[in-house]
């Protein structure tokens, strides 16, 4: 199955996912979709959840490859950052104390990030989904050992990139004054081999 997902995240834009080199005749986007979702309902179908976790720095690409997997997979994408804003958003008890927190540029605890992560997997368990796709959480092994307890990864899929293009696409990212939605404007054009083209 990693193969299938190495190819998948090729044809979705991922040029510069490491170890990832290109087969002639290159199949098409569609085939190598197709692929890697037959692969996942095999295992659904097996009574087995797809529990995935998007690794990397800052502008790597977690969110934007584990939004695409989840379109394509029909598996939702968990981000612990969109799950902090939401609680805060909502303005639980939880969420105010999240608020008080970060307005003074700290970390939130472990145990906080944990709980509310538990919440949402189970819920997920319960109403039924196939598993889930997880952005930005585990950062620390310590977080890593504590996902352990409750919830059983298959895959943690660690992307990279040069240091100098994580750089200019953080540097890129803008925020909608309309909206709130996140967006880059970063236009990524490196040449080299494989070259690493990345429009906004």
């Amino acid at each position: 199955m990693l193969g299938s997902l190495r190819r998948a995240l090729v044809s979705l834009g991922g040029k510069y996912v490491r170890g990832v080199t290109s087969v002639a005749p290159a199949p098409s986007a569609e085939v190598l979709a197709a692929e890697l979702v037959s692969e996942c309902d095999a295992l659904l179908a097996a009574g087995k959840r797809i529990n995935w976790v998007f690794l990397g720095a800052p502008g790597v690409g977690k969110g934007t490859y584990a939004t695409r997997i989840s379109k394509l997979m029909k598996i939702p994408h968990i981000s612990a950052g969109d799950l902090v804003r939401d609680e805060i958003k909502r303005g639980t008890p939880l969420g105010a104390q999240m608020a008080e927190i970060t307005s003074k540029g700290q970390l939130l605890p472990d145990a906080i990030i944990l709980d509310i992560l538990k919440g949402r997997v189970q819920r997920g368990v319960e109403e039924g989904e196939r598993g889930f796709l997880l952005d930005g959480f585990p950062r620390t092994a310590h977080q890593a050992e504590a996902l352990k307890h409750f919830a059983e990864v298959q895959q943690a899929l660690n992307l990279g990139l040069r240091e100098e293009i994580l750089v200019e696409k953080c540097c890129a990212r803008r925020v909608c004054r309309d909206c709130g939605r996140g967006f880059n404007v970063a236009d990524i054009n490196y040449p080299g081999d494989p070259p690493i083209v990345m429009p906004p």
